[in-house]
């Protein structure tokens, strides 16, 4: 069986979900360097960040069971997170609570597609690669 018809989680440091805890990281360390008194603006960017890339983590678990070759699945992901932010954004009296915890899920589901599109991306780049050695 070739590579690319094996699973995302039958590849080892690949199936890591890397970039989902490195922006989750980052948007830990920026909520703490810049407190919400002096900037507001960018505590709320750390924290939508932060609290989008802990949920991207279970959101991406079915990703991981879709074959490498197969973007589809990262793309939906990615269109219904876009759709479901401009969705709720676009309300006309903007989000509430519930509507703002689906603006989070929304940039989840973005962040979960990029992130296993990225990851499918490498995997087939270095299957290429080691092929042709």
């Amino acid at each position: 069986m070739s590579v690319k018809e094996q699973r995302l989680y039958r590849q080892k440091g690949f199936a890591l979900p890397f970039p989902e805890v490195l922006i989750a990281i980052v948007g830990l360390t920026l909520v703490v360097v810049f407190p919400e008194d002096r900037n507001f603006d960018l505590n709320v960017f750390a924290t939508l960040a932060l609290a989008s890339a802990v949920i991207a983590l279970p959101l991406g678990i079915p990703l991981v069971m879709v074959k490498i070759k197969c973007f589809w699945f990262d793309i939906a992901y990615v269109i219904l997170g876009v759709m479901m932010v401009k969705f709720f954004v676009s309300l006309p009296d903007g989000a509430y609570i519930g509507e703002g915890l689906l603006v989070f899920i929304g940039v989840s589901f973005v962040i979960s597609g990029f992130s296993h599109a990225l990851r499918r991306l490498l995997v087939s780049h270095s299957a290429e690669r080691s092929s042709s050695k």
